[in-house]
């Protein structure tokens, strides 16, 4: 095994981690070299709940991989070098190198953060004549962060310009706290004409909140970012930012330890990459520079030769150059299609540009200028609604997840649970896949795991014997860990852990891995509790036969037990109809009620009053405040529609995802739109911020309202149905009201 697998390292699979990890890849899969990648979380983080993911790391066996990569600048942000080296111990007896962390006693592969942030300064001073600033720093004592924060002043006092301390803020990083900094900041003054942001994320945030205050970004104030994600050019306006090379970072570090396990002298114990500035429109600076930019990018692979060839035609024949635009539309709207990197195309068309403007004459450089201009913007179209169809599939899987979470956690044990989770991958599209859960264990024992679901036709699951965690498969699968590149996420939820996924995603495979891992850590979590109530319940059982039989004349003893097994019972019940996220009954209890409640109301005939909620523009909320703040934000609207449903009968429940169902028992008309219009005041009041809706700056809901008299053909889907299609006239209105359905005419009796 060590020979031919290799271990990487991280604390999560975000947009920088996958930049770097997937050059770490292309080396390793040129070299025949499996991957087993360990992605847990930042080491020793104060945050609940996520210690036990990060002692993921302390189970990794050194003799299953030859050797280790560390992308350290994000796993180890809370922690010293010595902490971090400490906690990595039992890795260094093998080859390890460390990537994008400066830390001196082993080999590593950084990036020169301070000479592009250096330019990046000299940009805005000299080039953009900025003199009032802000500086959006990210976490004090990070290494990365100290070394740009101190390039940024040692810029600002080179050049004779202040920077007040008042000026300054501490964003972690993190975009929901860069948005708190910044607006405590114009608080103060708005007498700034540049705000410099130690990453894009917050730079993104920056922008919001300016634009909110009703200043112009670039025209007022200039806002730049760092590292280049690929939100940074499609962001409105683009953002000027600093280019890490990332994919190199991670070819680099590959190459490194490859080197040092074939037993090669280190080229170099500390490797430094560059950095480049990547001037866009929010600086301010013109169009003409930002163009000009863009066809200055390394084009990494060289382009295919056709492309020169066709370009150099096309310089001296106009017919030959309007053919090639067509030819050119055709090619990237077909990559569309296969999913290929448009912007590695236009940068083929940029590379090979260059080549071929250095053999024309002014003329020649000029018509190929010409043809060139009328590409960019095919080219801006088709890699913005390449851009968007990710996020539209990263939508679209979140729904999905969303939805399987709320089925999952209906199951009723761990058998249906693991069958909900294999048809739950399967539909994800991972071929090549194992779910293992962890054996109850003394403290202090070693961790056992048993396989619960493998991809594998040959594997033994379930009835197969337990096996040391740190081995991730059995002796029977130890051959999966020798090929490919396994992805390793630990099944954690409210600080337990429960098992670990092992996946190998398939090209092009651009989910949020994150999200994916979640979904089956909180099924199986919502098992265990469930487990563990019925383990309680069956205890007492017990308990309840052993005194009856003992001490039959101890009444007083024999109640209180059975008393305990009544209320651990009535726990039980109240949790099967309970909604795990937000508190409130879930969708199988709203169902009851309406089944209980319109037979009554047929026979009564007295009006059933319903309302249909649904919280406006979510996804955005989620995507800009995560997703942690959006579970929150879904248990503060549940306490909300909780505290509207005032009578015994009235029923809140979450009806699946961002959806809330109200059932009103015996209500007219006025009282459904007098009970909506409490809620839609109690939302006002909470003032919940969500700077990206179109409704509102703080959290709406849409309402969709019904009252009718139930006749004796009236179905429960029948007034689901009109809340349903009063809550689309909402949404399609604009959002941020109720809208009533028509009264439909009278049942016959």
């Amino acid at each position: 095994m060590p020979a031919d697998s290799v271990a990487v390292i991280t604390d999560a699979y975000y947009p920088y981690h996958r930049a770097v990890i997937s050059g770490v890849l292309d080396v390793l899969a040129a070299r025949g070299m499996a991957a087993t990648l360990y992605i847990g979380k930042e080491l020793d983080t104060t945050d609940w709940g996520l210690g036990q993911a990060s002692g993921l790391y302390d189970r990794i066996d050194p003799a299953m991989h030859a050797g280790t990569l560390v992308l350290a600048s994000t796993l180890g942000k809370y922690v010293s070098d010595a902490r971090l080296m400490e906690r990595l111990a039992h890795l260094s007896a093998r080859p390890l190198v460390m990537m994008a962390r400066d830390v001196p006693s082993c080999q590593r592969v950084l990036v020169d953060d301070r000479s592009g942030m250096r330019a990046l300064m000299e940009h805005l001073i000299v080039g953009c004549g900025r003199r009032r600033f802000v500086l959006m720093s990210g976490l004090k004592g990070h290494p990365d962060s100290d070394a740009r924060e101190s390039a940024v002043r040692e810029a600002l006092a080179e050049h004779g310009v202040e920077l007040p301390e008042e000026r300054v803020a501490y964003g972690g990083f993190w975009s929901a706290d860069a948005r708190e900094g910044m607006q405590r900041i114009l608080q103060r003054t708005r007498d700034i004409d540049a705000v410099v942001c130690l990453n894009d994320p917050m730079a993104f945030a920056v922008i919001e909140v300016l634009q909110q205050a009703g200043l112009r970004v670039p025209e007022d104030v200039a806002v730049t970012g760092f590292d280049d994600t690929v939100d940074a050019q499609f962001n409105i306006p683009p953002l000027t930012t600093v280019r890490q090379p990332l994919a190199q970072l991670g070819r680099r570090a590959a190459e490194a330890l490859l080197d040092r396990i074939a037993g090669l002298p280190p080229a170099a114990e500390r490797l430094v990459l560059d950095t480049e500035l990547r001037v866009r429109r929010s600086c301010g600076s013109p169009v003409s520079i930002w163009l000009r930019s863009l066809m200055e990018e390394d084009a990494g692979d060289a382009a295919p030769a056709w492309i020169e060839a066709r370009l150099r035609e096309a310089a001296h024949h106009p017919a030959a150059a309007a053919a090639l635009q067509h030819d050119w539309e055709t090619l990237l709207l077909d990559g569309l299609g296969r999913r290929d990197d448009q912007h590695a195309l236009r940068r083929h068309v940029e590379r090979a540009a260059q080549r071929v403007a250095a053999t024309l004459d002014a003329p020649g450089r000029a018509r190929l200028h010409e043809m060139l201009a009328s590409l960019y913007p095919v080219f801006s179209a088709v890699e913005h609604f390449a851009y968007r169809m990710t996020h539209f599939h990263q939508l679209r899987h979140d729904r999905f997840a969303s939805e399987n979470m709320a089925l999952l956690g209906s199951r009723q044990d761990l058998h249906s649970v693991l069958d909900g989770c294999a048809w739950y991958i399967r539909n994800l599209g991972l071929s090549r896949y194992f779910l293992a859960t962890f054996e109850p264990a003394a403290e202090g024992a070693p961790r056992l795991a048993r396989l619960r679901l493998a991809s594998s036709p040959g594997a033994t699951v379930d009835d197969g014997a337990p096996y040391p965690a740190s081995q991730l498969l059995p002796d029977t699968l130890a051959h999966e860990l020798a090929r490919g590149h396994l992805f390793v996420y630990p099944l954690c939820c409210a600080d337990a852990a429960y098992g670990l996924i092992l996946f190998d995603a398939p090209p092009g495979w651009d989910l949020d891995h994150e999200g994916f891992a979640g979904a089956l850590s909180a099924a199986l979590h919502q098992q265990h509790q469930r487990a563990a109530l019925e383990a309680h319940a069956q205890e007492l059982e017990a308990k309840v036969r052993q005194r009856t039989e003992q001490l039959q004349r101890e009444v007083d003893v024999r109640r209180r037990a059975e008393q305990a097994l009544d209320a651990a019972n009535q726990e039980l019940r109240r949790l099967a109809f309970m909604d795990g996220l937000t508190g409130v009954a879930n969708r199988a209890a709203f169902q009851q009620a309406m089944t209980v409640e319109l037979a009554q109301h047929r026979r009564n005939g007295l009006p059933l009053g319903l309302i249909l909620c649904d919280v406006d523009f979510f996804k955005r909320y989620n995507d800009h405040y995560g997703h942690l703040q959006g579970d929150d934000c879904l248990r503060r609207v549940a306490q909300a529609l909780q505290q509207a449903a005032r009578r015994p009968r009235d029923v809140a429940a979450r009806y699946g995802g961002e959806e809330f169902v109200l059932l009103l028992p015996e209500t007219d008309e006025a009282g459904v739109q007098t009970v909506a219009r409490t809620i839609r005041e109690a939302m006002d009041r909470l003032a919940i911020p969500h700077t990206t809706s179109d409704a509102a700056s703080h959290v709406t809901l849409s309402l969709g309202t019904v009252s009718l008299r139930p006749g004796p053909d009236t179905l429960a889907s029948d007034l689901v149905q009109a809340a349903d299609d009063a809550l689309y006239r909402a949404k399609a209105g604009g959002r941020n009201q109720a809208v009533m359905a028509p009264s439909p005419p009278a049942s016959a009796g």
